[in-house]
């Protein structure tokens, strides 16, 4: 069992704890060795009497005890065990998100990859028993986060996917679809692909890839953001608007053919994008058929944080209240220390 969860922090906080007290002790020193040049022994005790210095000792003892305990709270000690329930769910689930230079399109504002964003929170945090992998694609697919229960790990990657973050320019759906299938393959248990897109796909081989997946029995979810109108498509790097290979400017426009077939013939589902909440609801619903193998109970040491902060804070209080008063004077802050 390891004493603190947090071994970085415990270390870093221990090397900086004794350099603010190196540090102290050397100005503490300086100011003792500059005193009593300035001043006679015999003014210097009427002026800083012995109970002071004593009083001073014991503040700077309480500080550093309780800044030592903070340090002890933050690195998260923990020592007994306890248990807990945790279902056990055999869907492993592979978020596939296009992040192709149409995506940025504001047919849907503030533009379609954002929208997407918000209903991937959504749904992220209420697949609290799936594994979840995010995949992102343009011609080609990369992992972005393995297959996890650290939501907010995916919650993480999936903030920073932005429009044309991948080195491949185009849209490759059935490469999507082959790489997240075959990742799935690795894992038991059932196996779903939640593709987000706007549909548009250059590879010409979606059939290819449909067929993989049903071959694998593996279900996959589109969604299809966009407008039937479409919209122009603005290079941010070009400072212009994207054109074809005859200098015609292009217009992004949703095609829902392509993704109603995938749902189709996977036993998957098609969700056209309206708003986040719908998205989110709908991909959820569909999700939720994934049958509970049952509970498996885990063992963990139990985070005593608790005791640590409560006594440095208690030690902190108290090293602030105690008073720095000279005998015999009413009016402790006309003294003035040095």
């Amino acid at each position: 069992m390891e004493l603190f969860y947090y071994k970085k922090h415990f270390i870093i906080g221990i090397i900086l704890f004794i350099l603010i007290l190196l540090l102290n002790l050397f100005l503490n020193k300086r100011r003792k060795n500059i005193t009593i040049k300035i001043f006679d022994e015999s003014i210097l005790k009427r002026i800083l009497p012995d109970y002071i210095i004593k009083i001073r000792k014991i503040k700077d003892i309480i500080f550093f005890t309780a800044l030592l305990l903070m340090i002890f709270a933050i690195s998260g000690p923990q020592w007994g065990i306890e248990y807990s329930e945790k279902p056990i769910y055999s869907s492993n689930v592979a978020i596939v998100v296009d992040t192709s230079l149409s995506m940025s399109a504001k047919d849907i504002k503030p533009s379609r990859l954002e929208n997407l964003k918000i209903a991937l929170k959504s749904i992220i945090e209420n697949l609290t028993s799936h594994r979840i992998a995010l995949f992102a694609f343009q011609d080609k697919t990369y992992l972005q986060c393995p297959l996890t229960d650290d939501l907010d790990a995916i919650s993480y990657f999936t903030d920073i996917l932005s429009p044309n973050m991948l080195p491949f320019p185009g849209t490759n759906i059935a490469d999507a679809i082959f790489t997240s299938a075959y990742y799935l393959l690795k894992y038991s248990g059932e196996k779903n692909i939640i593709l987000l897109t706007d549909g548009e796909d250059h590879s010409k081989k979606v059939d290819e890839a449909i067929k993989f997946a049903k071959e694998n029995n593996i279900k996959i979810i589109t969604v299809g953001i966009g407008t039937p109108e479409g919209d122009l498509i603005y290079d941010e790097d070009k400072k212009e608007y994207k054109k074809d290979s005859k200098g015609r400017t292009i217009i992004s426009k949703l095609d829902e053919k392509t993704l109603v077939k995938i749902a189709k013939e996977t036993n998957g589902k098609y969700i056209r994008y309206t708003s986040p909440a719908y998205t989110s609801d709908e991909i959820l619903k569909y999700l939720s058929k994934s049958k509970m193998e049952g509970t498996k109970k885990i063992q963990k040491y139990k985070n005593r944080f608790q005791i640590f902060l409560l006594f440095s804070l208690i030690l902190f209080l108290i090293e602030f209240i105690i008073m720095e008063k000279i005998k015999g004077i009413e009016n402790p802050w006309k003294l003035q220390y040095l």
